[in-house]
């Protein structure tokens, strides 16, 4: 029933985001690479995008989508980040988010995605000794690989699926309505101060938690 309420809540927080799942027939799909380097993190800045990150030896950006929509998203690096937003002085009211328009980013390494907005993101092959994802928004993050530090704060509406993510620190705080799965095969500090779930993988020999009535904390053997 908790993680149920949780679920109905990440939905209401993309509507009340102003997110529009846009179910319209596509036209003129397109793919646009775009020319960027020297970025070690992701920033979703008040821009709806599906999102796969790759490990390579390169930098890679490329766009796939309708036409409309790839002359409306930005991007550009700045202090180590890549910033991706959306063209417009009313971005939060009028982005649009379809999961089948995607950006799809090869960088030789990857140490954390920042959400001003809302995301579908799949992030794979990860190998860092520090990450950390911030989530004021909506958004739905498949991670897998290793790292040593792991720090996740939801604030928003979200789901973090880092269950195949092997750290050995783990940090979660969740403020808003969200669900993780975390493994920390050392120690874990989990918080829940808003609605919803940590299951805690990796059977580490420090755990502390923390968390409201209407929330849950489950840790699995394994």
């Amino acid at each position: 029933m908790k993680k149920t309420a949780s679920l109905i809540a990440i939905a209401t927080g993309f509507s009340l985001m102003g997110v529009a799942i846009a179910t319209a027939e596509k036209i003129s799909d397109v793919t646009e690479s775009r020319s960027h380097g020297d970025f070690e993190r992701i920033v979703i800045d008040d821009a709806g995008v599906g999102l796969d990150v790759k490990i390579g030896d390169s930098y890679a950006v490329t766009l796939n989508g309708s036409e409309e929509w790839a002359k409306k998203i930005t991007t550009q690096v700045k202090n180590n980040a890549l910033i991706i937003g959306y063209e417009g002085k009313k971005k939060k009211k009028n982005f649009k988010f379809d999961s089948d328009y995607r950006i799809t980013i090869t960088m030789p390494k990857f140490t954390g995605l920042d959400v001003n907005g809302a995301v579908d993101a799949h992030i794979s092959d990860v190998d860092s000794d520090d990450l950390g994802f911030e989530v004021n928004g909506a958004a739905n993050i498949e991670i897998d690989g290793r790292c040593g530090t792991l720090t996740v704060e939801l604030d928003g509406a979200g789901n973090f699926s880092g269950e195949d993510l092997k750290c050995e620190a783990v940090t979660v705080e969740i403020n808003g309505a969200g669900n993780a799965e975390v493994y920390g095969s050392k120690s874990a500090t989990l918080d829940i101060n808003g609605i919803g779930n940590i299951d805690l993988y990796g059977n580490p020999a420090t755990v502390k938690k923390d968390k409201s009535l209407f929330s849950n904390i489950t840790i699995h053997n394994k």
